[in-house]
């Protein structure tokens, strides 16, 4: 929040190393672990979601999750997409999830039901502790380079906050959306 050029990059290099058919983008309306994080509203992320990924192939944005006022559980969203896509589904997540998932909705469900792809910086020692773990727990763990893009969401929010437009790390589009609605406390 706000999706950067980084989640394309990631999106792009999910469908190369895994010969992906589809890549389905979820953004999550009220999301349990951020309870006490404000969070943009749901609607302006799904909004620069489908601008930042209108152009890029097979990738689709969904709104399974929208909806608010309850929360919304990585556990159910997978079971909706193994029910309308099969077995062969992934959940896609970044080295940080990995190491925190132990604090997700029934964790242990969730990683017993599903198959990860798991995007990895390189030495990451403590991925690498949680990945053997569960691992050897018979979850279905596959590593995933990470391509290098030095941009985060909170160093996007960050730079408009201080009045910056930070254009390197956005597209176009998202950039201009981000200022039309005055999001992130800026006003450029």
């Amino acid at each position: 929040d706000p999706v950067h050029k980084g989640h394309i990059k990631i999106a792009h290099s999910a469908i190369e190393q895994f010969n992906l058919n589809k890549l389905v983008v979820v953004p999550n309306a009220n999301p349990p672990h951020k309870k006490n994080e404000v969070s943009t509203d749901f609607t302006h992320r799904y909004n620069m979601l489908r601008l930042a990924f209108e152009d890029v192939d097979k990738v689709e944005i969904s709104d399974c999750e929208a909806g608010e006022g309850k929360y919304h559980y990585s556990l159910y969203t997978m079971r909706y997409f193994r029910e309308l896509y099969g077995e062969d589904t992934y959940f896609i997540l970044g080295a940080d999830s990995l190491c925190t998932v132990h604090l997700w909705y029934e964790y242990e469900k969730f990683l017993n039901e599903n198959r990860f792809i798991v995007f990895v910086r390189e030495n990451d020692v403590e991925l690498m502790k949680y990945f053997e773990e569960y691992k050897s727990r018979g979850v279905k763990l596959h590593l995933a380079d990470m391509p290098f893009y030095d941009a985060s969401s909170s160093k996007v929010r960050e730079s408009f906050k201080l009045g910056k437009n930070p254009v390197d790390m956005l597209t176009t589009e998202v950039s201009e959306y981000i200022m039309q609605n005055r999001l992130y406390g800026g006003r450029i």
